[in-house]
């Protein structure tokens, strides 16, 4: 493991706390690859033994409703990780993983993880506040889709993907076309370009190149 993965770990929280020596311990089990843009690395329903941590690149994780259309729960950036809930209780994978860029992901098989884990039980206590955070994170979501109409949701999704400005304004650094905006909220691509248009031309928001620039407060309703 290189200077630059042994970074990505450290920054994992489910590793903070470890001694130097315990910490080795996982640098030594973990291994890394690359993988090309649209790549499949998890699906629904899979068996799954290992955790993955992306040093490089974007994933999205989805799922599909009855009626076969794809939902986007989140996107996942360098320094986060997937595949330890089905790692940890032996269930099938939960959701489908995509690469959205050429990236690189470290991974730590199940054997090494709970080895490493009974060698220090502070890794279980920080994995049960993991999936403490996780549980929060799925009933916001589920709030948000159950009592939030597309423009709130619209709204939401802005504010967790951008970072503030020197200027004031607000960027998403990640670019977002109006499918995979509607694919995250739910909505129709049309429904999408309807609000976004009504944006630009109100001055609260501009695009270039699928950026988002947010210029001035939204609007609390459309």
């Amino acid at each position: 493991m290189n200077e630059e993965g042994i970074d990505v770990l450290k920054a994992v929280d489910i590793f903070s706390g470890l001694s130097e020596e315990q910490f080795d311990v996982i640098c030594s089990v973990a291994k890394s690859k690359f993988v090309k843009k649209n790549t499949l690395l998890c699906s629904k329903g899979d068996d799954n033994r290992t955790m993955y941590i992306i040093k490089q690149g974007t994933m999205d994780v989805s799922v599909y409703t009855e009626s076969g259309k794809e939902l986007i729960l989140s996107t996942l950036q360098a320094g986060d990780y997937f595949g330890e809930l089905s790692m940890l209780d032996g269930e099938p994978v939960s959701a489908n993983i995509t690469s959205t860029t050429n990236g690189e992901i470290i991974f730590v098989h199940k054997e090494d993880f709970f080895k490493a884990m009974n060698l220090n039980p502070s890794i279980a206590f920080n994995v049960i506040h993991h999936l403490c955070s996780k549980i929060r994170e799925l009933t916001d979501k589920a709030e948000d889709f159950a009592l939030k109409d597309v423009y709130e949701r619209f709204v939401r999704l802005l504010g967790d993907l951008s970072d503030e400005a020197e200027n004031g304004e607000r960027i998403v650094g990640t670019p977002l076309t109006h499918k995979s905006i509607a694919l995250r909220i739910g909505s129709s691509r049309e429904m999408v370009s309807r609000v976004m248009k009504e944006l630009e031309v109100g001055g609260y928001i501009e695009t270039k190149n699928k950026i988002i620039t947010i210029k001035k407060k939204l609007p609390t309703a459309w």
